[in-house]
């Protein structure tokens, strides 16, 4: 995508402005992929060209889009609010690493928007045993960074339990992690944290 000659790459920028119904869309996540470390308008440029034909997007590739849209650092709502809207509406078509990622995306943005935050809380815990060791310690992160973003008591009782289950295979930097998270969250125990401390 990418020349040293400056006009080549304003000509070829247009090129791609002008090809919305053109593109494939996993030509644009590659695309997104490339340009991190490439011209800033193109970049931007297929940034826009996602978000218009969003709903073509196949949800496999809905996680790639936003982190490497969350990387660039591009905080504006008329980005996120289509991405947002995406997933609640294809959220059972998601696999569980895909959604945290995505929510890992908004965190990195800034782009809090507490119903969808909710919705795909409730998606996780109703199927918490599907979630892996690090996409729940990461959840858990995130879930205590968000301000205002409360556990309901149900779920507060399953990370309890989960983490009794998985305590005795986590390794040393996952014990530390899960007990940071789970003290900002507000909601360890002294069984708990007795529990992740003892193996360190």
């Amino acid at each position: 995508f990418f020349f040293n000659d400056t006009a080549t790459t304003e000509i070829y920028t247009e090129q791609i402005v002008g090809s919305v119904r053109c593109v494939q869309e996993t030509d644009l996540i590659y695309g997104l992929g490339e340009a991190e470390q490439g011209n800033v308008e193109i970049w931007n440029a297929l940034t826009r060209l996602l978000v218009a034909d969003i709903d073509k997007l196949p949800s496999n590739l809905l996680d790639e889009a936003a982190t490497g849209i969350s990387k660039r650092g591009i905080k504006d709502n008329f980005v996120w609010q289509p991405i947002s809207n995406y997933l609640q509406r294809n959220i059972d078509n998601l696999r569980m690493n895909d959604i945290i990622k995505i929510l890992a995306s908004f965190f990195r943005v800034g782009y809090v928007d507490q119903g969808v935050w909710r919705q795909s809380l409730d998606y996780i815990f109703r199927n918490f045993d599907t979630l892996g060791n690090d996409d729940f310690i990461i959840l858990l992160g995130l879930v205590g960074s968000i301000k205002n973003l409360q556990l309901l008591a149900d779920e507060s009782d399953k990370i309890h339990l989960r983490v009794s289950q998985i305590n005795s295979s986590l390794n040393r930097e996952q014990r530390v992690l899960l007990k940071r998270n789970l003290e900002n969250l507000g909601i360890i125990t002294a069984e708990i944290r007795e529990k992740l401390s003892q193996q360190q």
